[in-house]
């Protein structure tokens, strides 16, 4: 996954976490989630305008009290060579349906 993304690439999930920056970082972002098990589901199309794309989709994944959803949208920011320069998750507390802790 980490490939997709330009060297400087940044990332923010959710939308006001620190950022994270570079491959080596995102790589380590994108083995963490995959371990929660969590699976995605798309929630209509993807949306495209230039250099820009934007979908929604949710996550299910269990939590210690048990399964949860989130409600997500994520946009990408794509370079002139076609790579990701920034993913941005927008979602919260607000977003997440089902036992939390």
């Amino acid at each position: 996954a980490a490939r997709l993304y330009a060297a400087d690439a940044v990332v923010r999930d959710p939308v006001d976490a620190k950022p994270i920056i570079g491959h080596e970082a995102i790589l380590a972002f994108y083995q963490a989630s995959m371990q929660t098990g969590a699976k995605l589901v798309l929630d209509g199309p993807v949306r495209t305008a230039s250099f820009l794309a934007a979908f929604a989709f949710s996550v299910h994944l269990t939590l210690p009290n048990g399964p949860c959803r989130i409600d997500v949208i994520d946009t990408f920011e794509f370079n002139p060579d076609g790579l990701i320069q920034q993913m941005t998750a927008y979602w919260g507390p607000n977003n997440m349906h089902g036992s939390q802790e």
